[in-house]
């Protein structure tokens, strides 16, 4: 029974990794990049491996890069408002695949199968996201 848990938790924390080599699709590509990126962000938040940054956790930043922003006095209201800005990022990005996928077709057979299981990969990495980023402001279902 321990061997299962363990082989649970293991589990649980692998991290989903990008294509090895680009397509040489350029929509492709940005889809697979911009796809991988927001995963990479919400594993990292969702492990603890690297908390979100806040406009509050920048203090110690060079001055002079300053901007005016409207800081939110909660940090875990910058949190939300930093989900709900990944979780819109998802669904333009998974709106976009249609048209990825006609772009695709103008391509070799080779190149559409490789552009193919990178999108793929991408909607994984996608979907996984977004189920974290659900979760975070619905809380665990009962």
């Amino acid at each position: 029974m321990i061997g299962v848990v363990l082989f649970g938790w293991s589990y649980a924390q692998k991290r989903m990794k990008p294509p090895k080599a680009p397509t040489n699709i350029k929509s492709v590509d940005e889809f697979v990049t911009s796809a991988f990126t927001i995963y990479n962000t919400v594993f990292d938040f969702h492990y603890g491996i690297t908390p979100l940054e806040t406009p509050n956790d920048m203090e110690g930043e060079d001055e002079s890069d300053e901007v005016d922003l409207e800081v939110a006095s909660d940090p875990e209201e910058a949190k939300k408002d930093e989900f709900q800005l990944m979780e819109e990022s998802i669904s333009q990005l998974l709106e976009s695949v249609p048209d990825i996928l006609e772009e695709i077709d103008n391509h070799s057979v080779a190149k559409q199968l490789k552009a193919t299981l990178s999108v793929n990969r991408g909607i994984k990495a996608l979907k996984e996201s977004g189920k974290f980023v659900k979760l975070t402001f619905t809380g665990p279902q009962q």
